[in-house]
């Protein structure tokens, strides 16, 4: 089992706010050097580049873009190991965009507070 300061970690988040928080939650429990992405775009980029354990991921990216056809795409053309685990980070309320980004099988759903 890797230590937390071992888990190579991708936050994709459009928020600049949420990044912010977002890394400093991950520092407090030792991940020392998560990486981020502001878009899909740059997620698939990074990705592509280097393997992570954990992807942490707002389902509503801004511009058009959303976590769950950026998991799609991931999954579709197996970019990411089975491994990796994936974490969708939403405060959507839509039953049906949830249940369908479930369907993709993200390994977690974290419901933001509103």
């Amino acid at each position: 089992m890797l230590l937390p300061h071992e888990i190579d970690v991708l936050v994709v988040e459009s928020q600049a706010t949420m990044r912010t928080q977002l890394r400093t939650m991950l520092n407090s429990i030792g991940v020392e050097s998560p990486q981020f992405a502001v878009s899909a775009t740059m997620a698939m980029r990074k990705l592509r580049e280097q393997r992570f354990d954990l992807i942490l991921c707002e389902y509503n990216l801004g511009d058009g873009q959303d976590g769950q056809h950026l998991l799609e795409d991931l999954r579709q053309h197996e970019i990411i190991p089975l491994d990796t685990l994936f974490v969708m980070i939403t405060g959507e309320r839509n039953y049906e965009r949830v249940t369908s980004a479930c369907e993709l099988l993200p390994n977690d759903y974290i419901l933001k507070p509103l």
